[in-house]
């Protein structure tokens, strides 16, 4: 088939450009991936684990075509806030439909949080505290050291959506030493070993009380789902701005973590709402572009998360008067969607110097896609130039950049340190790098900002 700029899966067109496959079989190829999830009953005393398993369920089924099966105890108590439900079983029922969905082979397994003694090939062990996540290659003894603190769901996030990318990357061929080692990363402490209790943080003391989410595309959508799943103690109090001008797209639903078949063509801002309001959270909508125009009320959240694509807007982000801004970007090709760029501001350089020069324009179409969607008697048109021009966008990537700017959000209202700029590449690690603020936050700033408490227990 050829498909349409509206509807063409973004996970396909990377892997027609990597692997010069037409879009047909490119499609085939992720419907011939399939997820194994393994729990044992560890996962009924750890809300960090439990981010981890829903969190790979809510990626893996979007990337991972060919179905997701979930083995998991009977009746698991839930310890996240979950709508209408009190088992981690019914959770999952309600994410992908029946948590055993396919009874296909497994082309990636991921153990959660414990280590099988007859571990599937090539497959990884999940590990998760409040602060920490990662994976390790399941074959071998696990270096991870638990930590008293586990009461959140962050670091479940992040390696939950690590293990369902190492996995991707290797099942697809785009890298096959993708589960050959253990990769995770402190969201407290940077600079440390994320397998040493050492680099867990302190308990959670305070959450943000109002934030103003600017763009709901699959970054907006992973950041509503880090945010539904922390815990607050009232969630009713906690005020969100949500801000997008677009529509659902079926080529939206490969990405977008809060995105339903049923939601095709209705305002992000509404499928946000719905969602994030199910939780507790009071939300008011903006359906208008993030331009010059737009300034921050006194009474609104001085707090702003960015996931924009595009260089304009930007530029303008520290014009709108709020008193910090977490903005977030992500690559858009095949061989640096997962490279992921968080800025801080203000902080060691304003917006409007980052990205004075640059101005967005339509992607470069990917000379192979393009002519691999033209016909044998066609010369190639501007359909399928377009289409050779959307951006590899994933919803692993997205939970993973969600985790690392939340971890920073975290540090300013429980006393951690600040990072001007934050530059993660989950393929190598060793790439990262993490320039730290020579200023701290203040509390001035946080008290400004308003702060809410963190429940002890989320039974």
């Amino acid at each position: 088939m050829i498909p349409s700029p509206d509807n063409a899966n973004r996970l396909a067109l990377g892997l027609m450009a990597a692997r010069s496959l037409s879009y047909d079989d490119a499609v085939e190829t992720l419907e011939n991936l399939t997820l194994r999830l393994i729990c044992d009953s560890s996962i009924s005393t750890s809300a960090s684990l439990q981010a981890a398993l829903l969190t790979s369920a809510n990626c893996g089924f979007r990337a991972f075509l060919g179905g997701v099966r979930v083995i998991l105890p009977e009746n698991t108590p839930l310890l996240l806030r979950w709508p209408g439900q009190n088992t981690l079983n019914g959770v999952l029922e309600e994410i992908l439909g029946h948590p055993e969905n396919s009874s296909a082979p497994a082309t990636h397994t991921l153990y959660i949080g414990f280590t099988p003694s007859d571990p599937a090939p090539d497959s990884l062990r999940v590990n998760a505290s409040g602060w920490r996540g990662g994976v390790e290659p399941a074959s071998i003894e696990s270096g991870f050291h638990a930590s008293d603190t586990d009461g959140f769901a962050l670091g479940g996030i992040f390696g939950g959506a690590m293990g369902v990318y190492r996995g991707f990357l290797r099942a697809t061929g785009l890298s096959i030493f993708a589960c050959d080692t253990a990769v995770g990363l402190s969201l407290w402490d940077q600079d440390a070993d994320w397998l040493s209790a050492e680099a867990e943080g302190p308990e959670l003391r305070a959450l943000p009380q109002s934030l103003w989410i600017l763009g709901l595309g699959h970054l907006g959508q992973a950041f509503l789902w880090t945010l539904g799943l922390l815990p607050y103690e009232n969630p009713s109090e906690c005020d969100l701005m949500l801000q997008d001008f677009d529509v659902i797209e079926e080529a939206n639903l490969g990405s977008g973590l809060l995105c339903k078949s049923a939601d095709v063509g209705r305002a992000k801002t509404r499928v946000a709402a719905d969602w994030i309001e199910a939780r507790g959270f009071r939300t008011k909508i903006t359906e208008r572009r993030f331009d010059e125009t737009t300034k921050r009320a006194s009474d609104e959240p001085a707090i702003a998360i960015c996931g924009f694509d595009k260089a304009e807007p930007r530029r303008i982000l520290e014009d709108a008067k709020f008193i910090r801004v977490f903005e977030c970007g992500l690559g858009g090709t095949v061989n640096d969607f997962d490279l992921i760029h968080i800025h801080n501001f203000p902080g060691i350089n304003s917006a409007s110097t980052l990205w004075m020069e640059r101005v967005s324009s339509r992607a470069s179409p990917h000379a192979k896609v393009a002519q691999a969607l033209t016909g044998p008697d066609e010369v190639c048109g501007a359909l399928a130039i377009e289409i050779a021009g959307k951006s590899v966008s994933t919803s692993f990537v997205g939970a993973m950049a969600s985790a690392t700017l939340f971890g920073e959000i975290l540090r300013a209202f429980n006393r951690g340190k600040r990072h001007d700029e934050i530059y993660l590449a989950p393929r190598n690690m060793s790439d990262c790098d993490f320039t730290k603020s020579a200023a701290s936050y203040q509390s001035s700033e946080i008290a400004l900002a308003g702060y809410l408490d963190v429940i002890q227990s989320q039974i």
